[in-house]
């Protein structure tokens, strides 16, 4: 009779079920940088639109490694967005819009966690619709956190959470200057914006 009682014993220790551990999260951080600039030519008629907005995502509060393949519900992997447009104010005339989506390279952007600053410089080309070419660019855009303490942003939604995440946590921006020089073919600009530029901290947890 022991020896049936040691031996139902050890059956239901070996298939007892074990409970899931819990799930364990990790902090990753999404720091972007936007300005938008508009000038005219030297004769007044042809007016140039560039709107720039570059995104990078790192572990932890910003200051981690780089995360190359954030989760897709949060957002994009780190790149940036330029759009580009031309026009001759004087006849109407549309003369050059694109845009483009650039993935870059370590040292091409650079955002500090605390939202005092950034830097960009890429170079890449832009597929003009309007000429049918592929247009060189060389972009150098500086920005400074300025004015009052960032604002919270609150994520209302959460986005689409897969498993082991929690809702999205808090975010800032911060309103910024944006100064630097655009090259578009073999035309140089200078840009120089300020109260029309910003920069963002967007915080979410995911599973690990």
């Amino acid at each position: 009779m022991r020896k049936m009682f040691v031996l139902v014993l050890a059956f239901l220790l070996l298939w007892s079920p074990v409970a899931p551990a819990a799930a364990s999260t990790s902090t990753q951080t999404k720091l972007s940088a936007l300005a938008s600039f508009s000038w005219l030519s030297k004769k007044r008629c042809v007016s140039t639109t560039v709107s720039i907005t570059a995104w990078d995502v790192r572990e932890g509060d910003g200051s981690g490694d780089r995360v190359s393949d954030p989760p897709l519900n949060r957002t994009d992997p780190p790149a940036i967005y330029v759009a580009i447009s031309k026009e001759n104010q004087c006849t109407g005339e549309l003369l050059m819009s694109g845009s483009a989506v650039v993935p870059y390279a370590d040292d091409e952007f650079s955002e500090s966690p605390n939202l005092k600053r950034a830097n960009l410089d890429v170079s890449f080309s832009i597929d003009d619709i309007v000429t049918g070419t592929s247009v060189p660019v060389a972009l150098s855009v500086q920005f400074h956190g300025v004015g009052p303490g960032s604002q919270t942003l609150s994520d209302s939604t959460g986005g689409d959470l897969a498993p082991g995440e929690t809702q999205g946590v808090l975010g800032q921006e911060q309103s910024a200057t944006a100064v630097g020089s655009i090259v578009i073919g073999s035309e140089k600009s200078r840009l120089s914006r300020t109260g029309d530029s910003s920069l963002l901290l967007y915080q979410y947890e995911v599973g690990i």
